[in-house]
């Protein structure tokens, strides 16, 4: 199960911080004795987007090249568009599905907001910064879920910067609960947190989402500055189920489940 986690800079400073009030005692207490030995050079949200996943290359390992499926949602109604060769791909309302390279920023286009908003699109940013290691084959299967809640794209919109960071649960200190479909389970890291940092102690980090109220100048067409270059990424389809194989620890409870459907359907 990925979490993910949030941090406000801006004017409303003072709500971030008071959720930080709540979570900061919880984060110390969890990671004074697991803190790695790890040095931060940049404070979120001063840091430079795509140094982390650009580190992480220099790291070495398998990822270089490696295009990381990644699905992308927002809210009912709100349009998604990935930057691409000087341009924007065909709005698309629901879940996108694309693979990314590891280290290189991308840039999102949220358009079609709704009217309570104070600017009609967002244009956050992806960092990808680590991958999945999903089963060969089932990569599709297991991506690195990007949730653009209604709530982060309002405070976008207000002035304020959001950096989520995205991260894999370390297994010895996951929190029990339920995660619905399209929804992600977060915390916020306060004002004042390096969300990477917290992160970093708890699970490992996948990836960094920041949204902003930066806007390009359409009548002229996005400049590559502000598209970081447009990197190359894959398109890709969900999975669906004719393609998805079970685990081995699936296989016998969907064999059972089949067997006792065949079993109804022969008594009916």
């Amino acid at each position: 199960m990925s979490h993910s986690f949030r941090h406000f800079a801006g004017r409303l400073a003072r709500l971030g911080f008071a959720f930080a009030t709540v979570l900061a005692s919880l984060g110390v207490s969890t990671a004074a004795a697991q803190k790695p030995n790890v040095h931060y050079r940049y404070p979120a949200p001063q840091q430079p987007t795509g140094l982390v996943g650009a580190t992480r290359l220099q790291q070495g390992g398998p990822v270089q090249g490696n295009f990381q499926p990644v699905e992308l949602t927002g809210p009912d109604g709100v349009w998604i568009s990935l930057a691409d060769q000087g341009g924007w791909t065909d709005p698309v309302e629901g879940a996108v599905h694309a693979g990314m390279l590891i280290g290189a920023p991308y840039r999102v286009k949220l358009d079609n907001l709704p009217e309570e908003f104070n600017l009609p699109q967002c244009y956050p940013t992806i960092e990808i910064v680590d991958r999945t290691y999903a089963p060969q084959g089932l990569e599709r299967r297991f991506p690195i879920p990007v949730v653009f809640n209604e709530d982060d794209i309002r405070q976008a919109t207000r002035g304020m910067l959001v950096t989520r960071v995205i991260y894999i649960e370390d297994p010895q200190q996951a929190i029990p609960g339920r995660q619905l479909p399209g929804d992600q389970l977060w915390h916020d890291a306060g004002s004042q947190a390096n969300p990477l940092e917290v992160a970093d102690r708890l699970g490992r980090p996948v990836a960094i989402v920041r949204l902003g109220a930066r806007m390009p100048d359409e009548r002229s067409g996005p400049d590559m500055e502000f598209t970081y270059g447009c990197p190359p990424w894959r398109r890709l389809s969900a999975p669906v189920a004719a393609e998805v194989a079970p685990t081995p620890a699936e296989a016998p409870m969907q064999q059972a489940r089949r067997s006792q459907a065949a079993a109804k359907s022969t008594v009916q």
